[in-house]
């Protein structure tokens, strides 16, 4: 099997195979994913790493206002792929647009 590896900004990106189109499909469609994405004004990767750590210790300093601004809970591991396929069905793909 023939693969591509792709840099697509600080991403890779591996295809691994071009499947035939599916008429009866609305692209793009997400066939696969894991974990939540990190909320929005996080901190970028570090305050989500941070923040992620901060969550699994309910006696850490920071754990109730985390919390708190997370509106009471966060499951990193929840990945809902018909949320996500809705959202890319939506015309700009789910994203909110500043201009």
């Amino acid at each position: 099997m023939n693969m591509i590896l792709v840099t697509v900004g600080q991403h890779e990106v591996l295809l691994e195979k071009i499947l035939p189109i599916d008429a009866k499909t609305t692209y793009p469609v997400c066939i696969k994913g894991k974990m939540n994405c990190p909320p929005d004004d996080c901190g970028g990767i570090w305050g989500y790493a941070n923040m992620l750590e901060v969550i699994k210790q309910p006696n850490h300093e920071e754990y109730e206002d985390l919390m708190d601004w997370l509106g009471g809970e966060f499951d990193p591991e929840f990945f809902d792929i018909e949320d996500v396929n809705e959202l890319l069905k939506e015309k700009d793909y789910g994203c909110f647009t500043f201009f």
